[in-house]
Parts: C-alpha cells; structure tokens; sequence
C-alpha cells in the first residue's frame, strides 16, 4: 500500500518537478560564494520539509470526492475563523493568541514582543490575525481571495460570499499596501479577462463601491488615517503620497533600487549568488540590509541566494505551479489571474509562505482531475 502511494505520488507531475527544483537549489549551493554549507544545507531542509512537503501531502491526500471536500471544508472553516480573528483583535485593540506564542517562543524583549501584538506602522491599528507578523497575513488575503472566487464561481454559495467580503476586509484592516495592490491586481485582470457585459457590471459596481468608501472616509473622522494607506497604496509608485500621508515601509523607488542592487550584490558569483537562505543569515547578524532593507521581494531573495540561477529557478517554480494548476481545464481565466496575483504579493513582499501557495496550486487542480473521473 504505501509502495503504491510513494509510487503514485512521484508520477505525479507537480510532484516530480518540485524534487526536481529542490535538487538544483541543492546542486547550485555548492556553487555558491557562502562557505556555510551547514547553515546552507539546513535552509534547504527546512524549505522542503516546510514549505513543500505540505504541497507534496496534498497531493497524496487528494485520491477521491470525499478527501477533496473534507480538505476544502478545512480550507473555509480556517479562512473564517482566520478573518473573524483579525476584525476581532481590531476590535479589543490587541492580538492576545500571537502574543502569547511570541512570548512562549521569541527571544525578543518582553516590551517589544508585547507591542508586535498589533501594527501601527501605517497610522492606524492593523492585524495580523492568526499570522505571527502583519506581513504574512497580507500575503494570505489576496491570495486566499483568488482561490476563494474560483471556488464561488464554480459554486455560488452563501458561505464563500461571507467568505469573500470578510477577506476584502481584511485587505484594509491588516494595513500592508502590497495586500491592497495584489487585491486591485485581482480586480483588474478578472475585467480585462471579462465580456464586455460583464466588464460595465464591473466597472459600475467599482465606481459606486469608490464613492461610497469616499463619502465614508472622508465624513467619519475616525477613518482619516485610512485615507492615507488607501491613497499611497492606489498611487503606489508616487513617493510624495507616501511622505504626505506619514506612511512607513519601503518606498516605490525603493522597492525598484531593491531589485537591481542584487545584481550589485552578487556581481563576483553571477551565476550561483550568495547561497541558499544567505539573506536569513544576514538578517540573523545585521537586522537589517543598509539597500535590501528586509529582503521584500522574490526577486531580490532570488538573485541574493541563488543568482541568474536562483531567479531561473524560481521562474520555473511559478511556471510549473501555473501549468499544474490549469492541466485539466481547457479554460485558463482563473488560473492566470491566480498566478498573477500571486506574483504581484511575491515581488512586493517576498515569498515566505510557499507552503500556502503549494497547496493551492494543488487544489486547483484536483478540482477539474475529481470532477473529470466522475467522482
């Protein structure tokens, strides 16, 4: 039995290609300029067991209807109580769950692991929910709503309509601007991939749902300071927005300096960079990089560890997640959409929840693989 479950999980196509992936970046760390291979090879085991694995698991776990649904019932069940927790923390002002795991498992000070419970850094509270920073709950949301509407468009259901609007809050609420740009990302390619009937639908529904976040914003004092993160976050690439509305983070010219000076940074190993997990290494010693700041985005994190082979590697990683997911639906709407917002949260923020990104692909397609063999 687990003889044919090994062999069916290797002959499976995501399966195989992601060992694959991992025994380039294993290949490629020996090449690398870093001397630390343990600290190298213990990166490496702990993305594939982390981050992978979980992929894997899914894949091996999906064999009928009944695995399908129950796996998807987990998925609504956590995302609600995921979104009713961050509404929740907002509401008593403080994130009591992460502020307890901080203390049992941070080395930090006892002052500042208290003051992460909630994020003040863009002028108002904001929420990491469920997630230990502010951050990996802004990759979770836009990510999270793309496969939530595929799911609502296939079946439109009550419980993925609330699912939906509690995510869409969660956009605003958990004050990252990458969340708010991926979620605008979203909207923007389901129009351009819309009939023209659909598309005046959309466009109509956006511009009453702008005026009244307007009227709102504008009116109740209290959201003042949202103006400011809404405003910085539509006009993203302007800097001044950001300085007027005292918005903290990485500024657009930033973020762009971010993703050449790895090039910089790698210029005596071009090809293989600095080596596997070298930036958590160096934030370990430094805190922060002087231009690299936090290591914000997939491309940066790509060409710093692994160079031109590291950013090829990654590519590859995002190609084969798109091809798997769409592999038995003839319609590709959804899947580039989910692709491009996926994206859009990589390079603005970086990719530290692979695992998130693994299991979905997965989902996507066991959903048309389920529902072709009748089951």
């Amino acid at each position: 039995m687990k003889r044919v479950v090994l062999q069916n999980a290797l002959s499976d196509f995501y399966v195989k290609r992601l060992l694959i992936v991992l025994l380039c970046f294993g290949f490629v760390l020996f090449l690398s300029c870093y001397d630390n291979l343990s600290f190298q090879i213990k990166m490496l085991n702990q993305f594939a067991v982390a981050e992978v694995l979980p992929a894997i698991l899914m894949v091996v776990s999906l064999r009928n209807e009944k695995d399908f649904k129950i796996i998807l019932w987990t998925f609504f069940v956590s995302t609600l109580i995921c979104c009713v927790y961050a509404i929740y923390t907002l509401i008593i002002d403080r994130n009591p769950y992460v502020g307890v795991i901080n203390l049992l498992y941070s080395k930090r000070d006892f002052v500042l692991t208290l003051g992460e419970e909630l994020d003040y850094s863009r002028g108002f509270a904001g929420t990491s929910s469920t997630f230990e920073f502010a951050n990996g709950f802004g990759y979770f949301i836009p990510v999270t709503f793309s496969l939530m509407f595929f799911f609502y468009q296939i079946k439109k259901t009550m419980l993925k309509l609330i699912l939906l609007l509690l995510l869409s809050i969660c956009v605003i609420i958990c004050t990252k601007r990458s969340a708010i740009v991926a979620y605008v990302v979203f909207w923007i390619i389901y129009w351009l991939y819309s009939s023209r009937k659909q598309k005046k639908k959309i466009l109509l529904f956006f511009v009453s749902m702008i005026f009244v976040a307007i009227f709102l914003i504008y009116s109740i004092p209290q959201l003042s300071s949202v103006q400011g993160l809404l405003e910085s976050s539509i006009f993203f690439w302007n800097d001044d927005m950001k300085i007027k509305n005292d918005i903290h983070g990485s500024s657009f010219s930033m973020r762009v300096e971010q993703v050449l000076y790895p090039f910089v940074l790698v210029a005596d190993n071009f090809l293989f960079g600095k080596g596997f997990g070298w930036h958590t290494y160096y934030l370990s010693e430094h805190e922060l990089h002087p231009v690299l700041q936090g290591f914000e985005s997939i491309i940066t994190v790509a060409i710093s560890d692994g160079g031109f082979c590291g950013l090829i590697l990654w590519s590859y990683l995002f190609y084969i997640s798109y091809k798997y997911s769409s592999l038995k639906d003839k319609k590709k709407k959804y899947y580039k959409i989910f692709t491009f917002v996926q994206l859009t949260i990589a390079i603005a923020t970086g990719f530290s929840y692979f695992f998130f990104y693994g299991m979905y692909i997965v989902l996507l397609n066991r959903f048309y693989l389920l529902r072709d063999k009748g089951q």
